[in-house]
């Protein structure tokens, strides 16, 4: 069990955190070094929306665990980008979200991009590493989930 006063750079969460924030740092300065403007959230957004071409706003903030504000910011910069497009559904209050061309073409290009930082991130790991600390990190998920 952890110790309450532990020191903040010991608590697990601290650790997850900061592991995030090095992955999207890290993410993002790759991408720039290949002439990409694009941070990892927005990546995440495009990864989303071309494996479920259609999806709308609500499903893909909760498919990336994201809040609904923060997804309409970064599909603003998309669309502005002309990486992705918002079309009208059936339901005129629901946009159903589609890679635009320069989008698909992006994340072709960016795939192996991809495979490059998370393979960073994982060095030093064995593959049952790996496994344990997927199967640890859906653990913490689901227990906050409950």
């Amino acid at each position: 069990m952890e110790d309450v006063d532990a020191l903040i750079e010991d608590v697990y969460v601290f650790k997850l955190v900061r592991a995030a924030q090095a992955f999207k740092q890290y993410a993002h300065e790759v991408m720039i070094g290949q002439g990409i403007d694009l941070t990892s959230d927005q990546w995440i957004v495009l990864k989303k929306v071309s494996e479920n071409p259609g999806i709308n706003q609500r499903e893909l903030a909760s498919g990336i665990f994201k809040d609904p504000a923060s997804v309409t910011r970064i599909l603003d910069g998309l669309v502005k980008k002309e990486l992705v497009e918002k079309r009208q559904g059936k339901d005129r209050r629901i946009y159903n979200i589609h890679l635009a061309f320069k989008g698909k073409k992006l994340v072709e290009k960016t795939l192996s991009l991809a495979v490059i930082i998370r393979k960073k991130g994982l060095e030093g790991l064995t593959r049952e590493d790996q496994r344990a600390f997927k199967k640890a990190l859906d653990t913490v998920f689901n227990n906050f989930r409950g």
